[in-house]
């Protein structure tokens, strides 16, 4: 593995995507070789992940865009990255990624990505809402005794479903 395949790799463990390096690919038509390798394929979004690393290296860019137009060409997701992409890689693979699923149709992957990305971003709003709601349910229990902490109970849980509500506005209907 280069460095930068070792990075992305790396980015993939941080992150819980399940990935398997290496993976070959067969029968593609209008190919120039028998088969080809993937840098990376994510079962669970069922979406190659290929890395230019030498794509500024100009005895390597026309193999890279051979690689590229045989992938579009026999409908293979794949999310294409490059070295000035690894200092933020957070950001552009996410993109990809949906651009990639929605390009093929591929609702379920999105929807399965989307939610993983909602979990990660805003999973400690997920727990604080819930704690709070368990508050305010045991301040029913006494209502006159508990009235301020009721209240204020109330109030944090509102927030924190607006937060998330919002978080999942954004992340779901990302275009």
């Amino acid at each position: 593995m280069s460095e930068g395949e070792d990075f992305i790799k790396d980015f993939f463990l941080k992150n819980k995507i399940i990935f398997r390096p290496q993976q070959p690919i067969d029968g593609l038509k209008g190919d120039s070789k028998n088969h080809r390798i993937a840098d990376f394929y994510l079962p669970q979004y069922r979406v190659y992940v290929e890395y230019f690393g030498q794509f500024n290296v100009e005895s390597h860019k026309e193999r890279y865009r051979e690689k590229k137009n045989v992938y579009l060409s026999n409908d293979i997701p794949c999310v294409i990255l490059y070295p000035e992409n690894l200092g933020i890689i957070e950001y552009i693979f996410a993109k990809r990624i949906i651009y990639v699923l929605k390009r093929y149709k591929m609702e379920p992957e999105l929807r399965k990505y989307r939610w993983k990305k909602f979990k990660k971003e805003k999973g400690e709003n997920i727990f604080y809402a819930g704690l709070f709601l368990f508050f305010i349910a045991g301040s029913f229990s006494d209502i006159n005794k508990y009235q301020g902490s009721l209240l204020v109970f109330s109030l944090l849980f509102l927030f924190q479903v607006f937060i998330l509500q919002k978080s999942y506005r954004k992340i779901f209907n990302e275009e």
